[in-house]
């Protein structure tokens, strides 16, 4: 999280959610291409590299600022019951939208757009 310290945590959501949204358009576009033409072992590399892009982009922006913001912006009093909503809606999100690429895509697209406009830093 030293990052964080150095650089806005809505800048890491932006370019994380970039990242990752770049990639899932990557992914579904390789993906739709190896359909086409299956046994490409180049294509699978490529499918592969991407997608562990798209981990990485996570695991340094959306992961763990899904902890880190709502700790810092609840009170102390709601601050088990912020980080729990905070943690249970991505899983409930992935469960109903796990099969469809385009709402995910779509969702990420969203996300980052929020975060865009709504997120700000804390003073202090």
């Amino acid at each position: 999280m030293v990052p964080v310290c150095h650089q806005h945590s809505q800048g890491l959501f932006i370019q994380g959610g970039v990242q990752m949204l770049i990639c899932e358009v990557i992914v579904g576009f390789l993906i739709k291409q190896n359909f086409a033409a299956p046994g490409n072992d180049a294509l699978l590399a490529a499918i592969i590299a991407f997608v562990c892009l798209y981990v990485a982009g996570f695991a340094w922006s959306w992961g763990p600022l899904g902890w880190l913001v709502p700790a810092e912006v609840q009170p102390l009093e709601t601050r088990a019951a912020g980080t729990g909503c905070a943690d249970a809606a991505p899983h409930m999100c992935g469960a109903l939208l796990h099969r469809a690429h385009h709402h995910w895509c779509a969702l990420q697209c969203t996300l980052t757009g929020i975060v865009w406009v709504c997120e700000t830093e804390p003073r202090g």
